[in-house]
């Protein structure tokens, strides 16, 4: 008969990797810097993909392969609504998330310092705004953004950033 020696060796190996995660995730946040800022603003209109369809079962396909009476359907709806715009705001591995809300209008708090980019996204649309030196305390205010599915422009002259002195 033999014994188990190993089952110490295992379950110090499981404490230590469980221990070496606690440790190395504690906290998160800004980069550690503990420096953050606000994005707010809203999206005025919005042209971007909800759903693509397409037939693909295999009974369709032989029939627009073979006989020709079926047709393919690749329709992407578009959603012109500004609810529901997932707004990210990045800075290498750390973002905050927000969303739209009925009006367009969103609010992401404790963003990342220094240059971020600004994402709208919803469906298989993303459109990037970077934004370059974000400051600690500060607030950029994105009015009126026109998204088209990749792009995002907000109004002419109408980003506004504000600091709040500490």
């Amino acid at each position: 008969m033999q014994t188990m020696t190993r089952s110490p060796m295992v379950l110090g190996s499981c404490i230590a990797v469980v221990v070496a995660v606690f440790v190395g995730c504690g906290g998160g946040g800004g980069g550690g810097s503990g420096a953050s800022a606000t994005v707010t603003g809203n999206v005025s209109s919005a042209a971007t993909a909800a759903n693509e369809t397409a037939n693909n079962t295999w009974l369709a396909r032989l029939g627009e392969d073979l006989l020709g009476f079926a047709r393919r359907v690749h329709a992407a709806m578009e959603d012109t609504s500004v609810n529901g715009i997932m707004v990210t705001v990045a800075h290498g591995k750390n973002q905050m998330v927000g969303m739209t809300d009925a009006m367009g209008d969103f609010r992401v708090g404790d963003v990342p310092t220094g240059s971020v980019i600004v994402s709208f996204s919803r469906g298989a649309c993303n459109a990037p705004v970077p934004i370059d030196d974000m400051i600690d305390g500060s607030t950029l205010q994105l009015v009126n953004v026109t998204i088209r599915c990749n792009s995002a422009t907000p109004a002419a002259n109408r980003i506004r950033l504000t600091f709040q002195s500490a």
